[in-house]
């Protein structure tokens, strides 16, 4: 969209061009995260607060709807994992501290709900998943779930050879679909 060439071209996940800050970082992060479950949730606490701390920048720095709109996004998820990955560290007996973050924002993004079943637009304002279609989770059915605002929605769930039908609601609350057999449906 924006003509912009990107000079990098390797692609070997892990390799970075030689003397690059990246390549530093990722070398002790690996290092640090390979020592033990904890260690690897910390790391995994560390990159999403750094993660946010560069969207945040970003959006202070943009007034570019298309950059807003995948920035508000990222940061959505990034979030998210950040308190999953507090919450596992909490479950170790761990503590984690923010690195990156104010320890307002940290703190904030902590007693927040997970952020699900929405998404943001270039304004960062919530838009709830009305209509859209938003992807499942799960190894059994992967599904997706559509509703329509007026909480007539339809919603599918697919998986290997089954599928099903439920409710939509714009609220996020409809039911999934049952599992069919074969080509079969369930609902």
């Amino acid at each position: 969209t924006y003509g912009i060439v990107h000079s990098f071209t390797e692609d070997t996940p892990g390799v970075f061009p030689e003397g690059s800050p990246v390549a530093q970082l990722y070398g002790d992060l690996v290092a640090s995260g390979e020592v033990s479950l904890v260690g690897g949730l910390f790391v995994g606490a560390e990159i999403e607060d750094m993660d946010l701390l560069d969207l945040y920048e970003i959006l202070e720095a943009t007034d570019n709807d298309h950059l807003e709109l995948v920035f508000h996004n990222l940061a959505k998820g990034s979030r998210n994992h950040l308190r999953a990955f507090v919450r596992a560290l909490t479950a170790q007996d761990e503590v984690y501290t923010p690195l990156y973050l104010d320890q307002e924002i940290f703190d904030a993004i902590l007693a927040a709900d997970m952020e699900r079943q929405m998404f943001y637009d270039a304004d960062g304002e919530e838009i709830p998943a009305c209509g859209a279609t938003v992807g499942g989770f799960g190894g059994v059915r992967q599904g997706t779930r559509q509703g329509g605002c007026q909480g007539d929605g339809s919603g599918n769930g697919n998986g290997t050879g089954q599928n099903g039908n439920g409710s939509g609601e714009c609220d996020g609350s409809g039911g999934n679909g049952g599992n069919g057999s074969g080509t079969g449906g369930g609902n």
